[in-house]
């Protein structure tokens, strides 16, 4: 099966483009023939990903995965037309935030197969009116797949975006030595939020720079802590967390991450959950006070069951019709 993989907008950081290099992978790996494409020139990719020239390029795919629609170019949505009316079309969701009046227009309209990678995205969307849809654990390739190192691991890491969903305040309020590694800052929530009570972020002590790779900043780490809350969102997986426990670090999160039913993850079997900036502080302490290495087999059924062999094997079978887009449980989210 040819299957091209398009971003409607390129983003060479945060999740989006995570997720389509694990899914690029998989997809292969299960034995796919798989082509990433961009509409937008996809800088920093490395050759892996193509610009898309033009919806000509998309005739010879059995079948076209888009992400990244929100922000897209309105004009960009008739790249998506041809292969939308021949039933080849497929779109991820990844978070509420993606529901902007573009994208719903044109998900109403051409009903293409819509792929979310939280259950609680898609409970959040069922008043969307929205049509065969199904939910997906986005996959992830394993790094770490031997024990890893247990000396010189001190640090208490954050690797999230520096963003409004992801509160990075509560992080420099807590002034715990937690250090701060990012490969994103929103300028705006630096400007109107943080530099008021805190300056810029690049002149704090808890700021270590931007990253490339996860391991290099997870190598040294024991926990890593990730105060993310989005509306509608909530109590699965990140990329941030599953490389979190691929190594081994202990996990504190916000407790606006668990507002959903149903979750994933487990608070006390797979994290510790914090509300404020205070606890925080207490709970990071504890750790290091008594800190030992987290017993990662609590881990291993989330790492199995989002392996990307694994999820786009069961994606593959979507596509093919082996498995209805109604039958959700067959794609087994909590298997």
């Amino acid at each position: 099966m040819k299957i091209a993989l398009v971003s409607m907008r390129w983003c060479k950081y945060g999740g989006w483009p995570t997720f389509k290099r694990h899914l690029f992978v998989g997809l292969t790996a299960a034995g796919a023939k798989v082509t990433a494409l961009s509409v937008e020139s996809p800088a920093g990719a490395r050759g892996w990903v193509q610009k898309l020239k033009g919806s000509d390029a998309l005739d010879n795919f059995d079948w076209v995965i888009v992400d990244v629609l929100p922000t897209a170019k309105v004009d960009n949505y008739d790249l998506l037309l041809t292969v939308a009316k021949v039933g080849r079309l497929a779109c991820v969701i990844h978070d509420p935030t993606e529901f902007q009046v573009e994208v719903l227009r044109f998900l109403r309209t051409h009903q293409p197969p819509v792929i979310f990678i939280r259950p609680a995205v898609l409970e959040h969307t069922k008043a969307r009116v929205l049509h065969r849809v199904v939910c997906l654990p986005h996959p992830y390739k394993r790094s770490y797949v031997g024990i890893p190192e247990l000396d010189c691991r001190s640090a208490v890491v954050s690797t999230s975006r520096v963003d409004y969903d992801k509160n990075t305040h509560l992080i420099l309020e807590a002034a715990c030595g937690i250090q701060i590694h990012t490969g994103h800052i929103n300028r705006m929530y630096e400007y109107h939020t943080l530099r008021s009570r805190f300056g810029l972020l690049k002149q704090s002590a808890d700021y270590h720079g931007s990253f490339g790779n996860a391991a290099t900043v997870l190598k040294k780490a024991f926990c890593l802590v990730d105060m993310s809350t989005i509306a509608g969102d909530g109590g699965g997986t990140q990329y941030t967390l599953l490389e979190a426990m691929d190594r081994g670090l202990w996990l504190v999160l916000h407790q606006g991450w668990f507002t959903v039913p149903d979750s994933e993850l487990r608070v006390g079997e797979h994290c510790v959950t914090v509300q404020t900036a205070g606890q925080l502080r207490d709970v990071v302490q504890k750790l290091r006070d008594g800190w030992q290495p987290y017993d990662r087999g609590n881990y291993l059924p989330l790492l199995k069951r989002h392996g990307c062999r694994v999820v786009c094997r069961s994606l593959l079978r979507l596509l093919t019709g082996e498995v209805d887009f109604e039958r959700r449980e067959i794609l087994g989210f909590f298997a």
